[in-house]
């Protein structure tokens, strides 16, 4: 039904937007060629952070992503490099 295009620019507006909203969520990574980006499973992570009191997970990857934005998420540029 629709498609929101989110990063951490747009984080918070884009976590509202889905809280407002009735829809399922899908939370899809870009990715980079067909694989794992670890840039977009933190943003991934983060959604999920913002969303835990009001939704939950469906199976592991969201918590996954979510546990890997909390280890990053005091330093994201070390974290990723």
């Amino acid at each position: 039904r629709e498609i929101v295009i989110g990063s951490f620019l747009n984080l918070n507006t884009v976590a509202k937007h889905l809280l407002l909203n009735e829809n399922n969520i899908l939370i899809v990574c870009a990715a980079w060629k067909g694989r794992v980006n670890l840039e977009d499973t933190l943003f991934a992570g983060a959604l999920v952070e913002k969303l835990k009191d009001y939704l939950g997970p469906d199976c592991d990857a969201p918590l996954a992503a979510q546990h890997l934005y909390n280890m990053a998420k005091d330093d994201m540029v070390k974290f990723l490099s």
